[in-house]
């Protein structure tokens, strides 16, 4: 044995019955009551109307994640996972976006084709300490109030 180290810990494969005689690790958990996470994901079609070019729909979804998580933070998130989506059209052309943090802007990758008359967003929303309610209700909200197409969610 190393110097230092706990013979008890020495997780050596000898199978879960040898690891847990004397101790259970049932009740650890890392997350203090109220603070776990919340994970939401949705996808829905979009039909912006007018049609849509790649910089008017980037600028939508910018202003709808920012607003996202000022609510969210409001609502007492105190951690963002993630916030991750991506658009694609029905050619197959595809633009993502991805948020880790609250103070953040979103990172783009991809491009869609021009103009944008319908699109398919897949959206998925990791955050701490706010209820599946509050995100449920925030997302609709401010994609209803910042991306201004008519939009059919499906969860």
């Amino acid at each position: 044995m190393v110097p230092g180290e706990d013979a008890h810990h020495d997780h050596v494969d000898d199978g879960e019955a040898a690891h847990s005689a004397g101790h259970s690790h049932a009740d650890l958990n890392c997350f203090a009551p109220g603070t776990e996470p919340v994970v939401f994901a949705a996808v829905a079609r979009v039909s912006p109307a007018p049609a849509a070019t790649s910089g008017e729909l980037r600028a939508a979804v910018d202003s709808f994640v920012l607003a996202l998580v000022d609510q969210l933070v409001a609502a007492g998130c105190v951690l963002v996972g993630h916030i991750k989506g991506a658009l694609e059209s029905a050619a197959g052309d595809r633009l993502a976006f991805s948020v880790t943090s609250a103070t953040e802007a979103p990172r783009w990758s991809g491009k869609l084709g021009e103009p944008v008359a319908e699109f398919r967003v897949t959206l998925n929303v990791i955050v701490f300490a706010v209820t599946d309610e509050e995100v449920q209700d925030a997302v609709f909200r401010c994609w209803s109030a910042h991306v201004n197409a008519s939009t059919q969610w499906q969860r």
